[in-house]
């Protein structure tokens, strides 16, 4: 009797080889109609069934055997079973690896750390798994690798993984909880796929991640509170998760050491207490709206927000819009308000709105002046160190302990028209300006001005990146400036921590036709935008109003910066 083959190597759990057993007479004839009998020396390391199919089960070395009648023969299986080819062969299978743009060594016989994308220690196990962009040098560029489907959960089972990176791919359905079953995993990007479903608190129990980035994806749900026993987070990355929301657990207040901490394009807020704030405000890269409901006021010269405040530019009038809603429809029309104005802690100006028959509306609409009260402020109250102060409404009530109070709706805290003790709107809210604005005779019809410059406060803990201060000025095609402004550049709840600006500026009617170019000068030197410039222009459009919420021009070269860069292992 012969068996085929004599020996074979089987390197995971559940693998399988298919033997045959050939009986033949005296003569050396085949007996094809013989029956054959199969058996396992060792069940806990490999089966064989009555056909011939072995599976391997553990490591160890089993011998199959074939009988027929006083006829024998065997073969020699070995098992040794590769826990991390298991995992990587796992995920080649789930992601669709054989259309990958770069598979190369996956499947082989080849060490692991001879597979693209797998980085592996002195003892062969792999430490790093990097599938994400790869440079084409047809293209001069990085491209996605192309991995799509689920994560499989034997991802788990790399166990002395430190860093998995599989952004910028097509990645769906939800993060597997056994990706936190490495002890010793420090950096996990899952960046830019489609990642459905909540963050698993399993996570917050990797005792060395440093760094998580999910961004870009499709995640639900809040920031799980476990995160807050992280040992030593650097950076947590959350934006551009539209499902995300709630309010941040306190318990990340915890996190001493957070240098990054990104939830913007999320509905994720920051709570409004001390303690949580004081602990953001010192984490040097953040982006988190504030939980409390957007501010129901704003000041606004051509383009604002109420989630993140568009700065001002110094001296020039601004418009004030308050929005006043009710939990439900009312015929009842916008009521009278009183606004104060604050300069350096001292009251500049107060506002009285007259209130008009438009009914109040239930929700905010910012595309109609008819659905805000609204009044212009003098550019002389708009300077540095202005605070928008108490906001309610303006016919005094006896019976109000506050004597600006009045009988009449006004929104609530909870949304609610209130007719008796209405809530202020804003309290000590302060308004951002870009500093000093100098506007040249010929610029504007009208009295010319040119307020004195104040010193620009800056609030405690909002660190000035820059120094002097950059200027911006708009040039006619002869004659003197249309326009000057100097600006410095502090770092924003919304900007990241990068040394960037945006701003609008309004334009005069005596500007058409005859501004020739912008100069923006600074200690690095200076650029001018004119007919000339070549730079890329999008215009930033509301589909819903039609209002132009912004104009943005780009280098001629421009690449997606990566949020970290994996350090392979050398």
């Amino acid at each position: 009797m012969n068996v085929s083959p004599r020996t074979a190597r089987l390197i995971l759990a559940g693998d399988t080889v298919r033997l045959s057993a050939e009986v033949r007479d005296k003569s050396g004839n085949s007996m094809p109609d013989v029956v054959v009998n199969w058996l396992s020396s060792d069940a806990q390391v490999a089966t064989v069934t009555a056909t011939g199919l072995v599976t391997a089960v553990s490591d160890g070395t089993a011998t199959v055997a074939a009988e027929a009648g006083d006829v024998r023969g065997t073969a020699g299986i070995t098992v040794e079973v590769d826990v991390d080819r298991a995992a990587l062969i796992a995920l080649y299978e789930a992601t669709d690896g054989r259309n990958w743009t770069n598979n190369q060594g996956w499947l082989s016989d080849a060490p692991l750390g001879q597979w693209h994308g797998v980085y592996t220690d002195a003892s062969g196990r792999v430490s790093h798994l990097v599938l994400g962009l790869e440079w084409d040098e047809d293209l001069n560029e990085r491209v996605p690798l192309g991995l799509t489907g689920r994560i499989p959960p034997e991802i788990g089972n790399l166990d002395r993984l430190q860093v998995l990176s599989l952004t910028h791919n097509r990645l769906t359905g939800p993060i597997p909880s056994e990706i936190a079953s490495p002890s010793g995993l420090r950096w996990l990007d899952l960046s830019d796929n489609a990642l459905e479903g909540p963050v698993p608190p399993e996570i917050a129990g990797l005792p060395a991640l440093r760094g998580l980035h999910l961004g870009g994806n499709d995640l639900e749900g809040p920031v799980p509170p476990e995160f807050g026993g992280l040992e030593d987070p650097w950076a947590l990355v959350f934006e551009d998760n539209p499902g995300m929301e709630g309010g941040l657990p306190g318990e990340l207040t915890a996190l001493d050491g957070l240098d990054v901490f990104l939830a913007g394009d999320t509905d994720l807020c920051a709570p409004p207490d001390s303690v949580f704030r004081s602990w953001l405000e010192g984490i040097p890269r953040r982006r988190v709206k504030p939980c409390a409901d957007a501010p129901a006021t704003y000041l606004v010269q051509a383009v604002q927000l109420r989630e993140y405040a568009v700065p001002l530019v110094a001296g020039d009038s601004a418009l004030l819009r308050v929005f006043v809603t009710a939990r439900k429809a009312t015929t009842e029309g916008i009521p009278d308000v009183r606004a104060r104005f604050h300069l350096d802690d001292e009251e500049d100006r107060v506002v009285l709105i007259p209130g008009k028959s438009t009914p109040i509306p239930t929700t905010i609409d910012e595309s109609s002046l008819d659905k805000s009260a609204n009044a212009v402020i003098p550019g002389g109250t708009v300077q540095p160190g202005l605070e928008q102060r108490r906001l309610h409404p303006a016919a005094p009530d006896p019976g109000h302990p506050d004597p600006g109070g009045r009988t009449g709706p006004l929104q609530g805290d909870d949304g609610s028209a209130r007719h008796r003790r209405p809530r202020r709107c804003v309290s000590s809210r302060p308004v951002e300006l870009l500093g000093s604005h100098r506007v040249r005779p010929g610029a504007r019809t009208g009295p010319q001005h040119e307020p004195a410059p104040r010193p620009v406060r800056r609030s405690p803990g909002r660190r000035h990146l820059l120094s002097p201060p950059r200027r911006l000025a708009g040039h006619p095609f002869a004659g003197n400036e249309l326009f000057a402004l100097s600006f410095d550049m502090p770092e924003v709840a919304d900007g990241g921590g990068a040394t960037g600006f945006a701003f609008v500026l309004a334009a005069e009617p005596g500007w058409a036709g005859n501004l020739a170019r912008i100069t923006l000068s600074g200690p690095g030197g200076s650029v001018r935008l004119d007919l000339d410039t070549d730079l890329g222009l999008a215009i930033v459009r509301d589909p819903r109003s039609g209002q132009v919420r912004a104009i943005l021009r780009d280098g001629a070269e421009s690449e997606e910066a990566q949020a970290e860069e994996v350090v392979k292992p050398t």
